[in-house]
């Protein structure tokens, strides 16, 4: 597969609206394609790049052929039918020979541009790696901070919790440490929020807990017995007793007068038990009328309703004296902790029992008031008394509680001390949680830290074992740059993943441009002989190989070239080097004449010129001077001189473009033969040359002004380049004339011969 020609290249650069033209040969199996710096060298070689790469053109319109078949730029990444390429050029210089990224001054050098990518990743981690071990030492810092806030916290509330249990008595706290708190502190941290808080007591609570770990074995206390259980049904007896009347043969004087009635009633029964006649009070004999008018008065009802009263005032004054002689316990008899509370609960039952008291002394005025009354109904005044049983329950449940405590003793002072543990722990959780909380996240960001560590030194390890696993061996790159310069000063050696370069057995600790380029290419012709390119078949692009290399150099290094690239598919050579163009081209024409059929080498030329007023490029056929001859001069006088002497209108900008630049050159070339000794300096040159001042001054001002070093600048829009070229160029005609004659004949009929042959 092969590059047959760039249709297009329109708007990219330098190229403003190139077109291949239907006379313009093309490309073949070897191309050579000369231009000076600024013709557009660099930017056909990234477009052969951007193949290389995969890479879409999006700027400007850009279409080559290959193989018959368009390939637009802005497709070029998607399409999946593109020749192999191996492009060498100053992007391919940049990107496979790198420095030690590690920004110290060791002088590493790195081959091959994944190597060199691994090794700025090498670098990127170590750096990496550095930032993170001073994060990590960061980290760590705070955790041991952290831990020390934790441990000293725990100290501290162990210490608090040991004086106060100490103090009371808990001989069993004597070696309470942080330890047991720490453990505590986890224990709780296993409770809602809600429950931990709960376990923190008020001072009165805690106050009967430090009673209770104080204390000293009590005896039990025996349970009351209930002095209210009957107590509702005195009340239902005294209303019903009141209630009821007695029925008989009433004695109107006795009825009216309660007081002598019960008189009467009482003298009656013992006189009737002794003797019914005499009256033992007057001794007068009484008459049996009046006995049997009593006995109606005093029947059985009468007698059976006494009787009931007389029960009732009895039990009356029985519950009354339970209820006096009802005791409870005096509180000191109970534990100190229940002390309070149980004479709080005292208090309420000795209310209820003084208040069943009186109503029961008032329920029993008003049986004693019936006795009197015992034929007519006696209204009670009393109100029926309910005795809530809360306040003998609560004075029970005390008795209980203290019972308890004497059976469960050893248990229940454990527990009071647990209690006042857990208050303390409760109210310093937490601080200890804030604490813990930052701890846990200095741990997460060291766990962090070193786990992003660890993977660096796994990818170190990874990157750093395929570097050493790609490096071409030192002895070998020694020699082949060796050959490549055409000297020995520079050597190679293996250091860590990369090459320490040396120069005369020191460290080189800058390499020339020349240098640079040529361990560089030296690299590339190395590739091309990779598993992954089959040079047979692939294209191989190289864009001034030679750069800044001296002639001896050069020619070592055009051997290499040849030698590793003659068996390449198709082969493009770039260069604004006529040494090297010159090399090349004999070596192309040599391969022609091998194969004169089908002529499987070409060569072009970059040429300048303007295009809507704008500096543009364009490939043409190579000059047929510069095919013939072994130098660039015949070429630039060849140019110079028709440009003097054509009809060519002066205001053709276009056509005068190049020529300010072609002068240049052309003077510089005359100069460096004719003074030798001052080779590469025009300005003395010209001061030595004998020729008219003026002129002289005008040429001069020409060339250094409309020319850039070699270099094809933008137009300067003056109106001097269209009115002075044409003249200048004849004085500079004159001035070659005028000091070497005989060269200037030559040249002249070197020309006409070239044009008869044309």
């Amino acid at each position: 597969m092969k590059i047959t020609r760039i249709k297009m290249i329109r708007d990219y650069r330098v190229f403003r609206d190139f077109a291949w033209s239907g006379d313009l040969p093309e490309f073949s199996e070897k191309n050579l394609i000369y231009g000076w710096n600024g013709s557009g060298k660099s930017t056909l070689s990234n477009l052969f790049r951007a193949i290389e790469k995969r890479q879409n053109l999006p700027e400007g319109t850009i279409e080559f052929e290959i193989d018959g078949r368009l390939v637009k730029g802005t497709q070029v990444a998607t399409n999946d039918n593109l020749p192999q390429i191996r492009v060498f050029n100053r992007d391919f210089v940049t990107a496979n020979v790198g420095p030690d990224f590690d920004k110290t001054t060791s002088h590493i050098y790195f081959l091959g541009e994944e190597n060199v990518e691994k090794q700025k990743r090498v670098a990127e981690l170590k750096e990496g790696k550095e930032q993170l071990l001073k994060q990590l030492s960061e980290s760590t810092e705070e955790e041991r901070h952290q831990e020390s806030s934790v441990e000293e916290y725990a100290s501290a509330v162990a210490r608090r919790i040991k004086e106060v249990m100490t103090a009371l008595g808990a001989s069993s706290y004597t070696n309470y440490t942080k330890r047991n708190v720490k453990e505590k502190w986890t224990e709780f941290s296993n409770l809602d929020e809600i429950d931990r808080l709960g376990k923190a007591l008020d001072e009165g609570s805690l106050d009967r807990l430090r009673e209770a770990c104080r204390a000293t074995r009590k005896e039990e206390i025996g349970e009351l017995k209930n002095p209210f259980s009957n107590f509702h049904k005195h009340w239902q007896r005294v209303s019903a007793l009141l209630a009821r009347t007695v029925t008989s043969a009433a004695i109107e004087r006795l009825e009216g007068d309660p007081k002598l009635g019960v008189w009467i009633k009482q003298g009656f029964e013992q006189f009737h038990a002794r003797n019914p006649e005499i009256c033992p009070y007057c001794e007068q004999t009484v008459e049996k009328d009046f006995f049997t008018s009593l006995n109606a008065h005093f029947d059985d009802q009468f007698k059976q309703l006494s009787t009931e009263l007389a029960a009732l005032d009895a039990d009356l004054g029985d519950q009354i004296g339970l209820l006096t002689d009802f005791e409870i316990p005096h509180k000191a008899r109970l534990y100190d902790q229940f002390q309070t509370d149980f004479e709080i609960r005292s208090k309420g039952l000795l209310d209820d029992r003084n208040c069943a008291i009186a109503n029961l002394e008032s329920l029993r005025k008003s049986v004693r008031a019936k006795k009197e009354q015992p034929f007519s109904k006696v209204e009670l005044s009393t109100p029926k008394l309910e005795i809530d049983p809360a306040h003998f329950d609560a004075v029970n449940e005390g008795i209980r509680n203290h019972n308890a405590t004497t059976r469960n003793f050893v248990v229940t002072v454990a527990n009071a001390r647990k209690g006042i543990e857990d208050t303390y722990i409760s109210k310093s959780y937490s601080r200890f949680d804030t604490t813990l909380k930052r701890l846990d996240a200095a741990k997460a960001v060291t766990q962090e830290k070193q786990s992003r560590k660890n993977s660096l030194e796994q990818e170190l390890v990874l990157i750093e074992g395929e570097l050493v696993s790609n490096q071409i061996p030192a002895k070998e790159l020694t020699n082949d740059l060796r050959h490549y310069l055409g000297r020995d000063e520079l050597t190679f050696e293996v250091e860590d993943t990369g090459y320490r370069i040396k120069r005369h057995g020191i460290t080189a600790s800058h390499l020339s441009e020349g240098e640079r380029t040529a361990v560089a290419f030296l690299f590339f012709l190395k590739s091309l002989r990779d598993k992954g390119f089959d040079i047979e078949k692939g294209i191989v692009v190289i864009d001034d190989p030679v750069s800044s290399l001296d002639s001896n150099s050069l020619f070592s290094a055009f051997g290499y070239l040849k030698e590793r690239t003659k068996d390449s598919g198709q082969l493009f050579v770039l260069t604004h080097s006529f040494a090297l163009f010159r090399q090349i081209k004999n070596w192309f024409n040599s391969v022609n004449k091998e194969d004169r059929k089908r002529k499987p080498a070409t060569s072009y030329s970059l040429v300048m010129g303007l295009h809507n007023g704008r500096r543009t490029s364009e490939l043409k056929q190579l000059d047929l001077l510069l095919e013939k001859f072994e130098s660039e001069y015949y070429f630039l006088f060849s140019e110079v001189y028709k440009a003097a002497t054509d009809e060519v209108p002066e205001t053709d900008l276009a056509y005068y473009y190049g020529l300010p630049n072609m002068a240049r050159r052309l003077v510089e070339t005359f100069m460096a033969h004719h003074y030798p000794d001052i080779s590469g300096q025009l300005y003395k040159a010209f001061q030595r040359a004998e020729f008219a001042p003026e002129k002289k001054e005008r040429i001069l001002r020409f060339v250094h002004t409309f020319s850039h070093l070699g270099r094809i600048s933008e137009p300067e829009h003056e109106a001097s380049i269209l009115a002075e070229t044409k003249m200048v160029l004849c004085d500079l005609l004159e001035m070659l004339e005028e000091l070497d004659a005989n060269n200037f004949d030559g040249m002249i009929k070197l020309l006409s011969n070239s044009n008869t042959e044309n």
